[in-house]
């Protein structure tokens, strides 16, 4: 349990969070009211030379505060890689990627009262995970991303999926991504497009 305006901060370290089906590991605020503590954040040295993971993890009700916005903030680095894990109710984000590039397996974002993920300059890989009950389901901060999808869900969110910018390919295989059921699937943000794209 983490204390008010409390969070934790990884640099050059290798961390691994070995939760397990039978004995998974949670962080979450130690007090009644929710939302209260900063989240995870690991920083732009966390993958050099080093090595992180998240397995059977659930981090819920941080992003207190301006510094993470979010239960997990990975800023320009590839790790931890991420393995069924839960990121929900979030006062922010479930996970913000900013210049990331980790990868996320059987992973769920729910609840957050922003996005399940926010990407920035961001190219994650997402295996068998879901997002659902978030006001966006995946938000694209930036025109310069790739993310990489297999067998993910986006229901039940505001937006299922949404990007800042009308000026770039938007190209996605229902058999990799299958955006439905949110109250609008995909919504792009008006703006100049400067060249030939696919929509």
């Amino acid at each position: 349990y983490f204390a008010l305006n409390k969070g934790l901060s990884i640099g050059k370290a290798s961390v691994n969070f070995n939760g397990t089906e039978e004995l998974p590991i949670t962080l979450t605020f130690q007090g009644d009211d929710e939302s209260k503590w900063k989240g995870v954040y690991f920083q732009d040295d966390s993958d050099n030379t080093v090595r992180s993971s998240m397995t059977y993890t659930t981090i819920t009700n941080a992003g207190y505060g301006s510094d993470y916005n979010a239960n997990l903030y990975l800023n320009k680095t590839s790790q931890p890689s991420m393995s069924n894990c839960v990121f929900a109710n979030a006062e922010g984000h479930g996970l913000r990627l900013v210049e990331s590039s980790p990868s996320i397996v059987s992973c769920s974002f729910s609840g957050n009262s922003e996005c399940g993920i926010y990407l920035s300059n961001s190219a994650p890989s997402c295996v068998d995970c879901s997002m659902s009950g978030n006001a966006y389901g995946v938000y694209y901060g930036t025109t310069n991303f790739n993310a990489s999808y297999n067998s993910v869900t986006v229901t039940g969110n505001d937006v299922g999926l949404y990007s800042c910018s009308p000026n770039r390919n938007f190209i996605f295989n229902p058999e990799e991504i299958s955006i439905s059921g949110n109250v609008a699937d995909i919504a792009v943000a008006g703006g100049q497009i400067t060249g030939d794209l696919t929509w």
